[in-house]
């Protein structure tokens, strides 16, 4: 695919004809967005420039990884504020430009204040006396949304183990706006305070230990690292409901859609519509040539 090898000549070149291919070959409901998106895209390579977008869900982000990963004269970074952030926004421009981005990784990883700038992404705390049970993922972010916020403008919420609240990325855009608006989560009033490269670092210790001791760890013994085969494994399916939630687009490696008969590896994180997420922590040849897989599921 040569389409954006001459992206100065954008118009006469058929840049609008790969998007319009890419755009089709997409699910319906993902449409809309992917074409702004590499308009978006064809725009900054053409014009020696960056744009950044809202944030994206993993399913969004990977059409539109895997279509700016065609393109010989475009890239894109993906950042939502800290490693390993399931919401994130794209960094789109051309290569040579987006270099010194990936050179400044090890940065970007340990939030530094030229990561929330380029991402245009700010951590705040949601901060509350949560005294007994306290709210969900859903209500923190159902109260932010009340405010009148769009979802594209909230990355990751993590509910805080120590019951102070919940820690939210959100557009740079919106800080003064959320603190302005957000009172209350449940009947409990909170505040919105901005958080500091130290003190994040400080919150996504504590969350990660918090995590780590919730994961459940299972083992299985499979013929083949097949999707089918170890999505079955994983959510405790038969071999034919597995096969039928994939097929209706109900399962994703990397929260994209692949067919059953993918083969799975170390790493990749299986999402599986009504039943959670499951990560291929490690995989082993047996002696009788089968595949021991370790899956971790978070609790």
């Amino acid at each position: 695919m040569r389409a954006l090898v001459n992206i100065r000549g954008y118009s006469r070149w058929g840049g609008g004809d790969w998007v319009e291919k890419t755009v089709r070959a997409a699910p319906n409901d993902h449409r809309t967005k992917l074409k702004s998106l590499l308009e978006l895209a064809v725009r900054t390579g053409r014009d020696w420039e960056t744009g950044v977008s809202s944030f994206l869900t993993p399913s969004m982000r990977g059409l539109v990884e895997n279509a700016i990963g065609q393109a010989e004269e475009v890239g894109c970074v993906a950042f939502g504020g800290y490693p390993g952030a399931e919401r994130a926004k794209l960094i789109v421009g051309r290569p040579e430009i987006l270099e010194t981005i990936h050179e400044a990784e090890p940065k970007l990883s340990s939030i530094t204040d030229d990561t929330l700038a380029l991402s245009e992404i700010v951590p705040v705390h949601i901060r509350g006396k949560f005294k007994f049970q306290p709210p969900s993922h859903r209500e923190f972010l159902g109260s932010i949304l009340g405010c009148g916020i769009r979802r594209e403008m909230v990355g990751d919420i993590i509910v805080l183990p120590d019951h102070s609240g919940a820690l939210a990325f959100v557009s740079s855009s919106i800080v003064a706006y959320l603190q302005s608006h957000l009172s209350k989560v449940r009947r409990t009033t909170v505040n919105v305070e901005i958080l500091d490269a130290s003190a994040l670092t400080e919150f996504l210790d504590k969350v990660q230990g918090e995590t780590e001791s919730r994961v459940r760890k299972i083992k299985r013994v499979e013929k083949s690292l097949r999707l089918d085969a170890v999505t079955s494994a994983a959510f405790g399916l038969s071999r034919a409901k597995a096969s039928t939630m994939i097929k209706k687009g109900m399962v994703m490696i990397n929260w994209t859609e692949r067919p059953g008969s993918s083969e799975v590896k170390g790493g990749d994180v299986i999402s599986a519509r009504g039943l959670g997420r499951a990560m291929v922590h490690a995989v082993e040849v047996t002696s009788k040539g089968n595949f021991l897989i370790e899956i971790h599921i978070p609790q």
